[in-house]
């Protein structure tokens, strides 16, 4: 679907246009990927901190550099730990550096949980129209932006 067509507007310049595209489909995809995670009553910040974890694994992380790797670094990280926390997918322990800090690890159900959203969902299929070589031109051309 073109932009264009989709939006029903002209641009002033292809570089207009192009921001525009990535804008539109950014909030595209992020309702894709809210619509599979709501089977599994997760929100995309929740997904997010939650594979943030499993990339820790089987350590623990601390709160601050949780919020530094968030895709969106204004959410509220700490009320996105409390909620998963109360659905037993991690587990809070007082850091061993620094007694006024949390660690935070994932447990063994919010490791099953996202293996069974890898397997189940279509959250990876939003991108199956491009080949290996499209999307890292597209990665190039995106970490081109935010040279």
């Amino acid at each position: 679907m073109k932009i264009e067509n989709e939006l029903k507007t002209k641009f002033s310049s292809e570089q207009h246009k192009a921001l525009i595209n990535i804008i539109f489909t950014s909030n595209w995809l992020s309702n894709k990927i809210y619509g599979e995670l709501k089977k599994y009553n997760l929100t995309n910040e929740q997904y997010n901190v939650l594979r943030i974890l499993r990339g820790s694994s089987p350590g623990s992380i601390c709160l601050k550099e949780i919020s530094c790797r968030m895709i969106n670094r204004y959410s509220n990280t700490t009320r996105i730990v409390e909620k998963l926390y109360n659905k037993g997918y991690l587990v809070k322990e007082n850091s061993d550096e620094d007694r006024r800090e949390l660690s935070i690890r994932i447990t063994e159900s919010g490791l099953k949980l996202l293996s069974e959203i890898d397997n189940k969902s279509k959250i990876g299929n939003n991108m199956v129209n491009l080949s290996d070589e499209d999307s890292k031109r597209l990665n190039d051309l995106l970490n081109s932006i935010r040279d």
